[in-house]
């Protein structure tokens, strides 16, 4: 990873989304997707992060060359892998997720975009 994230690089809204079954009106359940909450991040296209960042980065695209973007975050226990992150007009899907240093204060998202 760079040297250090400065807060004022955390300067794109995004907003997860939690997947919720609602019943329709035959007795079955749709899958659709609420607005949980929003966080300030550094949301990247990863053709823009290969080169600067650590093993770890490389590691997981060798395994998930799928990957689109990378979104880095303050830590928020609230953010996981089921949840999806719609930055702008396009939505997300979490791949991964990594506790930058395990310091509990950074965590980048690998994620990929969902086409309807």
């Amino acid at each position: 990873m760079k040297k250090g994230i400065r807060y004022t690089e955390l300067n794109k809204r995004v907003t997860f989304y939690s997947e919720n079954n609602v019943t329709d009106n035959h007795g079955g359940w749709t899958k659709t997707w609420v607005e949980d909450f929003s966080l300030w991040a550094k949301a990247e296209p990863l053709m823009n992060v290969r080169g600067g960042y650590d093993v770890m980065l490389n590691e997981w695209m060798q395994r998930h060359p799928e990957t689109t973007h990378v979104f880095t975050i303050r830590f928020d226990g609230d953010v996981n892998y089921k949840k999806r992150v719609k930055y702008k007009t396009i939505t997300y899907e979490i791949l991964g997720m990594e506790n930058i240093n395990e310091e509990e204060r950074w965590i980048r998202i690998y994620a990929r975009e969902v086409h309807s």
